[in-house]
């Protein structure tokens, strides 16, 4: 199989898992949106909450962008999951966590704009929010 097939694929599920998580974010279903996050960021990263938890944004993000990972797929998945997170502890009034939460991803946004080749105005356009939410 090749690495475009892989990436095709794993694309696709993400886009699903999105959507979800939209449709979820969209009948105000907010915990069971944060569950389906937990879910993913544990099956897909072997990211579990007692990781994320026990770890500052600093070092996750050097955990996160340390590993191999070419194009950043990994850590742009994360720091997404991790932002749609963010709005749903928002909408569950939930300030404190949404504000650790949106430190992690703003941080691996942040990253991932640094060392990308390509200019990305999705990756503008998180930063720019997440900055506000902090």
């Amino acid at each position: 199989m090749s690495s475009d097939d892989y990436l095709t694929r794993y694309f696709q599920q993400l886009a699903k898992v999105l959507a979800a998580l939209m449709g979820l974010y969209e009948k105000k279903k907010y915990q069971q949106a944060i569950d389906e996050i937990n879910q993913v960021l544990d099956t897909w990263f072997a990211l579990s909450l007692d990781e994320l938890d026990g770890k500052s944004a600093l070092e996750l993000n050097e955990m996160v962008m340390n590993t191999p990972d070419q194009k950043m797929e990994k850590a742009r998945s994360i720091a997404e999951l991790l932002y749609q997170k963010t709005i749903n502890l928002r909408a569950m009034n939930k300030m404190e966590e949404a504000i650790a939460t949106s430190k992690i991803s703003l941080l691996l946004f942040k990253s991932i704009d640094e060392k990308g080749d390509d200019f990305s105005i999705e990756i503008q356009q998180r930063i720019a929010e997440l900055d506000q939410m902090a």
